[in-house]
């Protein structure tokens, strides 16, 4: 960094300027260091920023100071549309004792909302959670008293994905300024280590292999116990031919001891072979007659055994808005078809619903969790087999003048539904199209209108967003009707 900010910046003069002029100013210009470590500095991200001040330590905490991060932080918050919905404090608020400095803090403020970039839905979350009032007063601030716990470093940022990362942190004030600590609790991405599930299917393949051995014995026991006597009777009637043998020759004949022997194993060697042959056939039908995923999941936990798995998880779950859910790998068989994957907000499978990306189901799971506030509007059966419909179920759709949010779903045996989110009326409503089953339903958080007739008069701001969105597809005059003069 003192090397790079030693530089020379050498100054030309320009063509046009008269050669006296040119011989007069021939020395080499100097720009000051500082002004061009910060120009340098205004290039460079707040991760490679703080790697230079680490190693610079001539000019580094000089350049890349608490005011090179406050102007980094209202760059990126203009920059993806947050002023005003998310702010710093940038006041001090760090108390003595606290392990955080007032630079740490600000760093890693810089450096998440900077990655908002890769993430650009955060920004319609936060609207959708102040119109539901469910962000309090606005902005949101990252305080310094829970930042460290949710945010302790950037390995611990970027072993999630990058919209489950920033939600975690950014949608963490959501929980602190709700009207229900419940719900604060419901809204905030926490994972889930099924510890109880884990110990309950250890115990299960344990005593699957002891019940396993238990049958083989048993089954052992029984085959012993009923070849026994016919054990004996091969026995005796092999001592009645020695005899009948001994008593037609004269002399005697003599046998070695190596065929006595021989002759008294056979009927020994006979009942166990038997014995043998019955379990290994048992054990066929028992390996046969269980279903092929009981095999499959014994297999991977005795893997996970073998390898030496102190903390097994043979998935990683976590809870969002009271639901349970996995992000889908990119080479697993749910998240082919029609919607493209990103790994930066990757589909995600919540008890059966594969939903296109994360933030539609953190959405969802906002919107569900304002349900006690939602007005349902009107309800309108149009059909799977409406041209119209099926355009605005599948096709995508891009905002143009309205603030318009989209959340797709799929379930084996349910098909593919979809919920439109509309931001009307200064962000201060919500509004949703849902669509399902050839039905379209439309709700709100829009409170009625006293004496309104048509429901153009009772929900004027959501009718008006509503009826823009429907008239694109043709499904204006199939479900709210035409406009009343």
């Amino acid at each position: 960094m003192s090397r790079l900010l030693s530089w020379k910046w050498r100054v030309s003069i320009a063509s046009g300027c008269p050669k006296s002029d040119a011989s007069r100013h021939s020395a080499d210009e100097m720009i000051p260091a500082d002004v061009l470590g910060r120009v340098f500095a205004s290039f460079l991200s707040v991760d490679d920023a703080l790697r230079a001040r680490a190693v610079g330590k001539t000019y580094g905490a000089l350049l890349i100071d608490e005011a090179f991060l406050m102007r980094r932080i209202a760059s990126s918050l203009a920059q993806q549309q947050l002023t005003g919905l998310i702010e710093v404090d940038g006041e001090g608020g760090i108390e003595a004792s606290s392990a955080l400095s007032r630079f740490g803090y600000l760093a890693r403020c810089a450096y998440v909302i900077e990655q908002t970039a890769r993430w650009p839905m955060m920004a319609t979350l936060i609207k959708a959670a102040s119109a539901c009032g469910l962000a309090g007063q606005m902005p949101l601030v990252l305080s310094a008293e829970w930042l460290p716990g949710v945010l302790p470093d950037k390995a611990s940022f970027h072993r999630l994905p990058i919209a489950m990362a920033l939600y975690k942190t950014l949608g963490h004030p959501l929980g602190r300024t709700a009207r229900s600590n419940n719900l604060a609790e419901r809204l905030r991405l926490t994972e889930v280590y099924h510890k109880k599930d884990i110990l309950i299917a250890r115990l299960l393949l344990v005593a699957s292999y002891i019940v396993f051995l238990l049958l083989l014995v048993a089954i052992g026991y029984i085959c012993v116990k009923l070849l026994m006597p016919l054990t004996c009777r091969v026995w005796d009637l092999l001592e009645e031919v020695n005899q009948v043998v001994d008593e037609l020759l004269d002399p005697p004949l003599e046998r070695s001891l190596v065929c006595r022997y021989t002759i008294d194993a056979i009927p020994i060697v006979m009942s166990y072979g038997v014995v043998l042959l019955m379990v290994v056939l048992l054990t066929a039908t028992y390996v046969v007659a269980l279903p092929m995923e009981v095999h499959l999941t014994l297999a991977a936990m005795h893997a996970s055994y073998a390898a030496g798995l102190v903390r097994q998880k043979l998935v990683q779950y976590y809870r969002i808005g009271g639901r349970t859910f996995r992000v889908i790998g990119q080479r697993e068989e749910s998240c082919r078809g029609q919607w493209r994957y990103s790994e930066s907000d990757p589909p995600v499978n919540s008890n059966g619903r594969i939903y296109r990306s994360f933030s539609a189901l953190a959405l969802d799971a906002l919107w569900e969790a304002t349900s006690f506030s939602h007005t349902t509007v009107l309800e309108a059966e149009v059909g799977q087999g409406h041209g119209g419909y099926r355009r605005l179920l599948c096709d995508p759709l891009t905002s143009g003048q309205l603030d318009l949010s989209v959340i797709d779903w799929r379930a084996a045996h349910m098909g593919t539904a979809r919920v439109v989110v509309l931001l009307v009326g200064g962000l201060s409503v919500v509004a949703s199209v849902s669509l399902f089953g050839g039905r379209v339903m439309i709700k709100t958080t829009e409170r009625k209108a006293v004496g309104g007739s048509s429901v153009d008069e009772r929900f004027p701001l959501t009718m008006a967003a509503v009826r823009q969105l429907l008239r694109r597809f043709g499904l204006e005059d199939n479900t709210v009707g035409p406009l009343q003069p």
